[in-house]
């Protein structure tokens, strides 16, 4: 299983809190930066879609654009 970090703003912490996570260290800006066990690359995508723009990935730097290549995937389907 591998983990991911990711930066998560305050309008998906309920979305990402029913998950169980590793570390959780709270940002200034009122973010969150939680360290989050990963059973596949197509489950952490499919919670950055719901999630919207309030996820970033930190880490694993291969993640990064999971969020946009999971949409770009989502919408050639439907085209």
């Amino acid at each position: 299983m591998q983990t991911a970090t990711l930066q998560v703003r305050p309008s998906a912490l309920r979305l990402v809190e029913t998950y169980p996570y590793i570390s959780r260290e709270s940002q200034p800006d009122g973010s969150v930066v939680i360290e989050l066990a990963v059973g596949s690359q197509r489950w952490l995508g499919r919670l950055l879609l719901r999630a919207g723009d309030a996820i970033d990935v930190l880490s694993p730097t291969e993640w990064v654009d999971l969020g946009k290549q999971t949409a770009q995937a989502v919408l050639k389907r439907y085209n």
